[in-house]
């Protein structure tokens, strides 16, 4: 009660008692096709509207992996990066702490900073980045 999703659940399943029943056949397949197709949409909608949230920044599109071809480790190592979340910059959360300060250059210790922004890694960055799209992370 008081659900969106359920409410929503509810209004739709009422509605469908007043449409007529009719005879005509058509494989499952073709319905959960439209079905999940619809979810997507929806879903995509509703994440549209979270382009604040870091996540979004990292995967703006429902349901597209671009890791899929790599190793579970692998997978979860560069989604770590991608969200900014490693022991590095995010151990001071469990400790209590106050946010690190890199000190090279005396900014936040954020994964960002450290691979995009640092202009103490510059050169290193046009190395290895060279011919890839610097900054997007």
């Amino acid at each position: 009660m008081s659900i969106r999703g359920n409410e929503d659940a509810d209004v739709a399943a009422k509605a469908g008692l007043d449409v007529a029943i009719s005879n005509m056949r058509f494989p499952v397949s073709d319905l959960l096709t439209c079905v999940n197709q619809l979810c997507v949409k929806e879903w995509q909608e509703l994440w549209n509207q979270c382009t604040l949230n870091k996540l979004y920044i990292v995967q703006p599109v429902i349901g597209h992996n671009i890791s899929s071809s790599l190793s579970r480790y692998d997978s979860v190592l560069i989604n770590r990066l991608r969200i900014g979340h490693t022991r590095l910059t995010n151990s001071y959360l469990l400790k209590g702490e106050s946010r690190p300060v890199w000190q090279a250059c005396h900014s936040p210790l954020t994964v960002k900073h450290i691979l995009v922004d640092c202009t103490r890694y510059s050169a290193a960055r046009q190395i290895f980045w060279s011919g890839h799209t610097q900054g997007r992370f």
